[in-house]
């Protein structure tokens, strides 16, 4: 009787820690559950606050280079004004594009007649037989309505990224020239290297066609965005996207803004920023 009594009791506790053991696994299995469930929500909601600030500061940054070259282009058409008002004799010339107004905002200024003749502030040695009537923003701005952007390019007297506008003057709505400017992009790039990632991601401007305009670093400016990413070059168009780079997973946003005419029709460019996917 004893011995059937533990054997009954021996029994039960090996049931007991069945129950106790499956209990676990499920308390397991259900916590596990639980932190991948969270852990998806997690990276969900980052990811949705990364999207948001990307569309929120490409907006802002946009708005920014835009109202700056068009404040640009605004005052080289009040130059062209006064170019046609004063006349295109040469002391007529003097005073109106060198006021400051102009020579401080742009890096050149200048004027080019129909009857060949240029003028320019600062003035430029130029070759004698200098023509600005085959120059190819004379023809551009000639046969336009308004004010010409060019792509931007490397000023061989400066080195700098530069970009040209030039409008057509019109006195008594007869074309007489064209006038021009050429403007240092300083502080576009400044306002592009200024944004603030905290280490994790950067922006840069890339033009339609995939042209490098401004980029942290400086050997990829007016190369191809294939350069900077050679795997899984990214499609640039408007919006939000993810890509592997192939050495990490990358968010990359893409923020289209009309800049202005070019000789070739409507030119934009693109803001972007890559910070690393959220892990």
């Amino acid at each position: 009787m004893v011995f059937a009594v533990e054997v009954t009791a021996m029994k039960s506790l090996g049931f007991s820690k069945k129950i106790l053991l499956a209990a676990a696994l499920i308390v397991v299995v259900a916590f596990s559950v639980f932190i991948v469930i969270n852990d998806y929500r997690q990276r969900q909601s980052l990811k949705s606050s990364v999207r948001s600030e990307l569309q929120q500061l490409g907006t802002l940054t946009t708005q920014n280079i835009q109202t700056w070259l068009e404040s640009r282009m605004q005052l080289l058409q009040s130059m062209s004004q006064q170019v046609a008002a004063d006349g295109k004799e040469l002391p007529q010339l003097q005073r109106a594009i060198g006021l400051p107004a102009y020579s401080e905002s742009f890096q050149l200024s200048y004027f080019g007649s129909t009857d060949g003749v240029m003028f320019s502030v600062p003035s430029a040695n130029r070759p004698a037989d200098y023509d600005p009537r085959a120059r190819g923003w004379y023809k551009a701005a000639q046969n336009a309505p308004g004010t010409i952007v060019t792509e931007p390019y490397i000023a061989a007297s400066s080195g700098k990224l530069v970009m040209t506008m030039a409008t057509p003057v019109k006195f008594q709505n007869q074309f007489v020239g064209v006038a021009g400017a050429d403007i240092a992009l300083d502080n576009v790039t400044k306002i592009i290297n200024s944004l603030n990632f905290d280490g994790h991601g950067y922006a840069f401007l890339v033009s339609a066609d995939g042209k490098i305009l401004v980029h942290p670093d400086s050997k990829l400016v007016l190369k191809n965005i294939s350069e900077a990413y050679p795997t899984n070059t990214p499609k640039i168009a408007a919006g939000v996207s993810e890509i592997d780079s192939g050495k990490k997973p990358e968010i990359i946003s893409f923020r289209p803004f009309k800049v202005s005419r070019r000789p070739t029709g409507t030119w934009h460019w693109y803001w972007n920023r890559i910070p690393p996917t959220p892990c």
